[in-house]
């Protein structure tokens, strides 16, 4: 058991000295934590999505509301066309993105792509399917 210890501490020892974790990021991997705006714009639209539809998910805590709320304001200023209206209220429609739908209602349990139709992205409850990254139809079963 000691060796396992010794073994993560050696490996967070080297991955902190190489630059591949950030020491100053209080928030790896999740929403919970962010407090600022500042650090946001360096990270991807994927990221802040999945992050948006966390803290949405969690939103009866303070603290993942604020989050919701920051996230929502850097995305908003990076897509002022997006339906902001319909991913406040975690709905598709069609002529949203890709990206739009992932902020909305996260990413899909499975995605099925054609060569000759639209790809469907598959939820627990609902098929989207999409042309040329554009929600084309959606269906709930």
């Amino acid at each position: 058991m000691r060796h396992r210890s010794i073994l993560f501490a050696a490996t967070a020892a080297a991955l902190l000295l190489s630059g591949c974790v950030n020491p100053e990021m209080r928030y790896v991997g999740t929403a919970a934590n962010i407090t600022q705006r500042e650090p946001l714009a360096k990270y991807d639209d994927a990221t802040l999505c999945r992050w948006h539809v966390e803290a949405d998910f969690f939103r009866s805590e303070p603290r993942h509301r604020q989050a919701r709320d920051i996230i929502r304001e850097e995305m908003r200023d990076r897509h002022p066309g997006w339906d902001w209206e319909a991913i406040d209220k975690r709905q598709v429609k069609v002529g949203m993105e890709e990206f739009e739908v992932a902020c909305s209602i996260g990413q899909p349990n499975r995605i099925n792509r054609s060569s000759h139709g639209p790809d469907q992205w598959v939820y627990n409850r609902l098929y989207v399917y999409f042309r040329n990254g554009v929600v084309d139809a959606w269906q709930e079963y």
